[in-house]
């Protein structure tokens, strides 16, 4: 670019050398603003990933209670059943005991 063109340009207040630096500074700019990007994106990334870990970790934790309260309802229906025999040896022993 002649030194006309660009003094036309810049209103004659930058130099060459000062657009040059200018540009210099701007692409340091765009490859510093290119890593925040890249990092910050990393950052999303592990946010979301821990949150999906967390979110499923709950939902597993959910099944497995579902299945400990379905395996104590049947226990408490084995205990039950027990209790009901329990009670007709009982009687049996009773009956033997008053026969006797």
């Amino acid at each position: 670019m002649s030194d006309t063109v660009h003094q036309a340009v810049t209103g004659g207040v930058a130099t060459k050398a000062d657009v040059a630096e200018l540009r210099a500074e701007i692409a340091e700019l765009r490859v510093g603003q290119r890593w925040m990007t890249g990092v910050g994106a990393g950052i999303v990334a592990i946010l979301v990933g821990a949150f999906g870990f967390g979110f499923n970790m709950l939902l597993g934790m959910n099944a497995d209670i579902a299945a400990l309260q379905t395996a104590v309802a049947g226990q408490g229906a084995d205990i039950a059943a027990m209790k009901a025999d329990i009670a007709a040896i009982k009687e049996a022993l009773q009956a033997l005991a008053g026969d006797g």
